[in-house]
């Protein structure tokens, strides 16, 4: 079993969430035919009006800006925020979907995942032997409180949307665009893997890992 089949399949999973768009990345895709990719048409049409106006007015804050979502302010990660950081690395590269997926999203989001037939079909049968000896955030950057957290904002909308979730909505109050690399042993072999992912603290609900890069995030809305 691949080191990254946690982090691979949670990725995929992140994405397949709300469907809006293809999206390219930096880091190697599972597959060029992604859920994302093929169900762009349906995800479209079920987007709420409300939701929808609220994409609209992000992506023409985002024009000037481009891809450079969080990118141009570099600061130091929050202790809190880096706390979860590392925590969930570990997580995905040692522990099962289930622990894993808790950082991810918040409570209502994470319960239909973990309590419905699906899980199955993430969740692989063992894990492999991988101990996760050291973790240095290489880069961290503030998002954008308009295009940035608004695009977080909406990814987790529009996920608690698309899973049946009424009377839910999030506010993110901050993030940033984060770039690790983490020192793994495999099945006794030393290997290293890096990866962008946004980091958002929830009103209310603290903070939450997106294991998608910016340019991911932006693109799920762009098209």
């Amino acid at each position: 079993m691949n080191k990254a089949i946690i982090a691979a399949v949670l990725s995929l999973l992140a994405l397949s969430a709300v469907s809006c768009g293809s999206v390219s990345s930096s880091s190697p895709p599972e597959s060029t035919n992604t859920p994302a990719a093929t169900a762009k048409s349906d995800a479209e049409e079920e987007l709420s009006s409300a939701a929808q106006r609220t994409v609209d007015k992000m992506k023409e804050t985002a024009s000037e800006q481009g891809q450079k979502l969080g990118k141009g302010s570099s600061a130091p990660l929050e202790a809190e925020a880096d706390t979860v950081l590392r925590e969930c690395i570990n997580s995905m590269y040692t522990a099962d979907y289930s622990e894993t997926i808790k950082y991810f999203y918040p409570e209502p989001i994470c319960n239909t995942y973990v309590n419905e037939s699906e899980t199955e079909d993430y969740e692989p049968h063992s894990l492999p032997d991988v101990e996760v000896t050291d973790i240095r955030i290489t880069s961290s950057s503030r998002l954008a409180p308009d295009t940035g957290c608004a695009c977080a904002e909406n990814y987790f909308n529009i996920t608690a949307e698309k899973r049946d979730i009424s009377g839910f909505s999030v506010k993110v109050i901050k993030g940033y665009s984060v770039t690790f690399t983490a020192d793994l042993i495999t099945n006794g072999q030393k290997d290293t893997e890096s990866k962008e992912v946004v980091v958002a603290e929830l009103e209310n609900t603290g903070w939450k890992v997106i294991p998608l890069s910016t340019e991911q995030l932006m693109q799920i809305f762009e098209n």
